[in-house]
């Protein structure tokens, strides 16, 4: 249980030092930065995220560890699924849509985790 944790934060890191403003004055939240989604950077940071949180699963994996998520085999999740899928988890815990941008990456992970829980 800890390595997910370990994994969520490290992607939520990333993204934040990627993605976070460094301009003066409030930083965007993520609502702001759903609102961006026509945007090619978002897009790509979208699905770097969701890349970082597929090398988790395939590190859990390999490790024999529990996963975050299970993706059904076959099933392709480009950004624009991505982009609805989070929307979709935004709609459900509005208060996701009040976090900083910088946890993008959590919230994608708690998305495809509600979507796709693993039976264990």
């Amino acid at each position: 249980m800890r390595s997910r944790w370990v994994w969520i934060g490290a992607v939520a890191l990333c993204l934040a030092s990627g993605v976070a403003s460094a301009e003066s004055g409030p930083e965007p939240t993520i609502a702001d930065f759903m609102q961006l989604t026509k945007d090619q950077m978002a897009r790509a940071t979208i699905m770097g995220a969701a890349r970082a949180l597929d090398g988790a699963n395939l590190q859990l994996m390999v490790r024999k560890q529990p996963l975050l998520y299970c993706q059904p085999v076959g099933l392709d999740l480009n950004v624009d699924r991505l982009i609805i899928l989070l929307q979709n988890f935004i709609g459900l815990h509005p208060d996701v849509s009040k976090q900083k941008v910088g946890m993008i990456g959590w919230a994608l992970a708690q998305a495809l985790e509600d979507e796709f829980p693993c039976s264990n």
